[in-house]
């Protein structure tokens, strides 16, 4: 199924949707690992983002919990180049797709993770939407069609201690 990654910067960016098919908002981050994709996903300081991996293959030792930093996925979204769907490790209990649907957690493959990196590098982190939804994306304005934009926290607020 077709999936949509959607950038507040007016960037989208079509690709193929695994693990749960719905729609996602959160704050885009990368993690430029070469292993450990596992413990990305399910690393509390990853909570609420939607985390694009710019190693180009993922999923291909599969899942298992023992390499889990917590019970869950942290990430409300994961966008990688290359999804691999038969893992080959003698530890891995489940593929990065199942985990995912089993999390409800979306997925987009088939990205140019790199230049997506390298937008987020030059333009500081951006909100984003992963969505599977025929209305959101289909025009380059953040405001478009894509509705729950309200439960991101604004950029840049935070609260003054009280002296």
């Amino acid at each position: 199924m077709g999936t949509t990654l959607v950038v507040e910067d007016g960037t989208v960016v079509p690709g193929v949707g695994f693990g749960a098919y719905k729609t996602a908002f959160g704050e885009l981050v990368f993690n430029t690992a070469m292993a450990g994709y596992q413990e990305s996903l399910t690393d509390p300081s990853y909570r609420g983002q939607v985390l694009l991996q710019t190693y180009p293959l993922i999923g291909n030792y599969g899942l298992n919990s023992s390499d889990f930093e917590s019970a869950s996925p942290q990430v409300r979204a994961y966008v990688v180049r290359e999804a691999c769907d038969l893992p080959v490790h003698r530890n891995s209990k489940e593929t990065l797709d199942a985990f995912l649907k089993r999390f409800d957690v979306p997925g987009i493959s088939g990205v140019d993770t790199r230049a997506l990196t390298i937008r987020v590098r030059e333009r500081g982190t951006l909100k984003c939407a992963a969505t599977s939804s025929r209305t959101c994306g289909r025009s380059t304005s953040w405001s478009s069609g894509c509705s729950g934009r309200a439960s991101l926290p604004p950029r840049g607020r935070t609260r003054r201690p009280r002296a």
